[in-house]
């Protein structure tokens, strides 16, 4: 089991989810809480224990199958799960020892609902407050719960919101500053020249070879898919350069559907 202490200090909107409270959250006045965080799994699902230090009470207790990620229609490579706001705030255990086994309509892709080109400040209430603390990322489609990272985001007031991440069985807990660092990075190689009116091999690498398929968006250029299958981490699509001149660029962006342009590749025509 996996333990982390988070101090939410006073004016913190994740009081909320602590404290009973009504209004503005500017007007919050609540003391500063400790919490426990307890992430356990076993082969079927993961569970979330939230307890406040100061009375040993239980806040939350979350049962979460992986099935409701797994068959999602949004599940897919790369992608970043949350427990919506409705659940944790309606679904508070309030002292009662029996955990809340989550659904479907319990929890969202974040990248298939909002602005994936930001951090997580975007999670407010204008977003359909999906910014609950708890989030899950799965690497690719073909993860077990053992390849999950479970994450409980601290969002207080500051530049660089701070997410702490709890692996399944970690020696350590880490601590990111985005949890964008967890995103896989996309390599794309070709030749060294393209002329104009030829079609040139790409070779596209992932750093997680699990991932199962690359997107790809051709600004200037054209490819022969806007997919690329994956194998062990490598796959390989066509760019042709039909209508381009010397000088032009070509311009192709690479990233997974539900988080775009992770690395472009460009090359001027010779």
């Amino acid at each position: 089991m996996t333990t982390f202490k988070k101090q939410f200090v006073e004016g913190s909107r994740y009081n909320l989810f602590f404290e009973s409270f009504t209004g503005d959250v500017s007007e919050l006045e609540a003391p500063v809480n400790t919490v426990k965080i307890s992430v356990t799994t076993d082969s079927d699902s993961i569970f979330v224990l939230v307890t406040r230090e100061e009375d040993n009470n239980t806040l939350f207790n979350f049962e979460i199958p992986y099935s409701i990620i797994s068959q999602n229609t949004a599940f897919g490579d790369q992608t970043l799960w949350a427990i919506k706001d409705s659940c944790v705030k309606n679904k508070r255990a309030d002292g009662n020892p029996e955990s809340y086994v989550l659904t479907e309509q319990d929890i969202i892709n974040v990248g298939a609902t909002t602005l994936v080109s930001k951090d997580s400040r975007i999670f407010k209430e204008e977003y359909n407050n999906y910014y609950s603390p708890i989030r899950i990322f799965v690497p690719s489609k073909t993860s077990t719960i053992d390849d999950l990272t479970i994450m409980f985001i601290d969002d207080l007031p500051r530049d660089t919101p701070v997410i702490t991440v709890f692996e399944t069985n970690p020696s350590t807990t880490d601590v990111l500053a985005s949890w964008k660092d967890l995103l896989a990075t996309i390599t794309v190689t070709g030749p060294t020249s393209i002329g104009p009116d030829e079609t040139v091999d790409l070779n596209v690498t992932c750093s997680d070879t699990s991932v199962t398929e690359i997107f790809v968006e051709p600004v200037i250029g054209a490819t022969n898919k806007t997919r690329v299958i994956m194998n062990n981490g490598q796959g390989t699509l066509k760019v042709n350069t039909f209508g381009l001149s010397s000088g032009d660029n070509i311009d192709i962006k690479f990233g997974y559907k539900y988080f775009s342009g992770i690395s472009r590749y460009t090359k001027t025509v010779s």
